[in-house]
């Protein structure tokens, strides 16, 4: 992958046709639409992409697989009686299972962490382990197999909560709070208590956890190969019916619904590209493939051996098919270098496939072109939307008049703040960009009070006191409203957000007029 083109677009209808011509010209400018293969897009862009297909009939435009992924993780985790896809009839759904359980997990973790006596007391027990435990994990908004993380987190440190809650100094400070504060571990007690929480933590990191693997594998620093990620979608797909069967709190029917929107998500993404780069991979050309698998191939080489004006591959279809077969037949044999001691022995297998196709693939020069080109593909977009979703983020609403400047310039103070706070809570290996969201802030520092008759009337007062507005704990459900909907918001006329008012603009400075809250009561 390499940058080649970014343009300012202002002021132009972003349509299917508007993004067509400008990938093709990117294509042309940067040596041509021979040199292309596939195309990696967010789903936005798919209404481009038969465009793009009808005029560079040899490439592929694909939605990057982690998304339909992600989103399938997304599906799972709501509690609405149907889904919707876009370009699919709604899905029976009705399984608020896995929805419930993420939300009664969140709650847990998001008391200890709204208030700083709490958090002390869980971080002093986690000191004390010596690296067994160590802090919490949230989800974050832009990747929605982080509630797995969070839920896996939360199951390894679920012995320091226990003990949170029964030691004598956290009971002491909760017999001194108000009434709202006592009312919420009460809850967190009635969750962690349940005799069957345990076992729905369980469950859900079972029947999503490979799921959310899949997207951490798309999204990983280095990214994934398209076959690679195939074999992964395969086996996943193959368990959800096969490995999930004994799963408590999982029954069939549940368990069909499960594996026809993963199916669905599937069918969204999957092309014959995809077919064809795992049936070429090294380490599962030698595997059995059924009859569809063998046609998507067959198509896919019929696809890249079309000429049409601009694009000549210099050999046709018969002569590929031709040396596919030469080629399957002596790997079935074990002829030459195709053994277990040399082709595919462990050392040869941990190369990239393009480069093994580079060693073993000389005797069809045909073949070890696509090889080549397929093995070559790799997946992994995460780094550059994470960067979109900050600026999309600094400049939304009412500060749409920021300038391309500033704007860059605070996304890199964001990410270098953020990353200075969160990286001791991170894995020691090299996290997934969007890791560093999932890292849960502190909360504000607790008012210290003077004297013991002045922290006796306080505690007094607070038992009647509404619940403080700046309370980091607000309502943990509706944190899961961003995960909703799978349609688009509709877009806000520029410089100002939906249903807000138009802002005010000193003519003298060219900027948003600061707004000033009125306060509540």
């Amino acid at each position: 992958m390499r940058h080649i083109k970014a343009m300012d677009a202002s002021g132009n209808t972003k349509d299917a046709n508007y993004q067509a011509e400008f990938v093709l010209d990117c294509m042309d400018e940067s040596g041509g639409s021979h040199l292309y293969t596939v195309l990696f897009f967010d789903g936005a862009c798919k209404a481009s992409f038969p465009i793009i297909e009808a005029k560079a009939k040899h490439i592929t435009c694909l939605i990057d697989c982690s998304h339909s992924i992600d989103r399938f993780v997304g599906n799972v985790c709501s509690n609405k009686p149907k889904i919707t896809i876009k370009g699919e009839d709604p899905l029976d759904w009705d399984v608020p299972y896995f929805h419930d359980t993420a939300v009664d997990v969140w709650y847990v973790i998001k008391a200890i962490y709204a208030q700083e006596r709490p958090l002390y007391l869980y971080r002093e027990i986690v000191k004390r382990s010596n690296g067994k435990y160590n802090e919490m994990r949230k989800f974050c908004v832009t990747r929605y197999c982080s509630q797995v993380f969070m839920m896996a987190r939360y199951k390894k440190n679920f012995p320091v909560v226990q003990e949170l809650l029964s030691s004598v100094a956290f009971k002491d400070w909760l017999g001194k709070q108000n009434k709202y504060i006592k009312a919420r571990f009460e809850r967190v007690a009635r969750i962690v208590n349940a005799q069957d929480h345990q076992e729905r933590v369980d469950t859900f990191i079972q029947v999503l956890g490979k799921a959310a693997e899949l997207v951490r594998l798309c999204d990983g620093m280095k990214g994934v190969y398209l076959g690679t990620l195939y074999e992964a979608v395969l086996s996943y797909e193959n368990s959800i019916m096969d490995d999930l069967k004994e799963i408590k709190g999982l029954d069939d029917e549940q368990r069909t619904r499960l594996h026809s929107l993963f199916c669905i998500r599937w069918k969204y993404f999957h092309k014959d590209v995809c077919t064809a780069a795992f049936m070429l991979h090294p380490a599962y050309l030698r595997e059995e493939f059924d009859d569809e698998q063998r046609k998507e191939l067959k198509r896919y080489f019929k696809q890249v051996t079309t000429t049409y004006d601009g694009y000549d591959p210099g050999f046709t279809y018969l002569d590929l098919k031709g040396e596919y077969t030469s080629f399957m037949n002596d790997v079935t044999a074990q002829r030459d270098d195709f053994t277990e001691d040399v082709a595919f022995s462990t050392k040869a297998l941990d190369k990239a496939p393009y480069e093994w196709w580079q060693m073993f693939g000389d005797d069809y020069p045909l073949l070890q072109k696509v090889g080549i080109k397929l093995g070559a593909c790799q997946i992994g977009s995460s780094k550059a939307e994470t960067d979109w979703s900050i600026r999309k983020w600094m400049s939304a609403g009412r500060y749409a008049a920021r300038g391309v400047k500033l704007v860059n310039a605070m996304t890199r103070l964001y990410h270098n703040l953020v990353l200075e706070n969160v990286l001791a809570q991170l894995e020691t290996d090299a996290p997934c960009v969007w890791d560093v969201d999932c890292a849960i802030p502190d909360p504000p520092k607790e008012t210290q009070r003077a004297t013991e008759g002045e922290a006796t009337a306080d505690v007094q007062r607070g038992q009647d006191e509404e619940e403080d507005d700046d309370d980091l704990f607000g309502d943990p459900a509706k944190d899961f409203d961003a995960y909703e909907s799978d349609e688009e918001p509709v877009a806000a006329p520029p410089g100002r957000a939906r249903e807000e008012e138009e802002e005010q603009v000193e003519e003298e400075e060219g900027r948003p007029r600061r707004r000033v809250r009125p306060r509540l009561g």
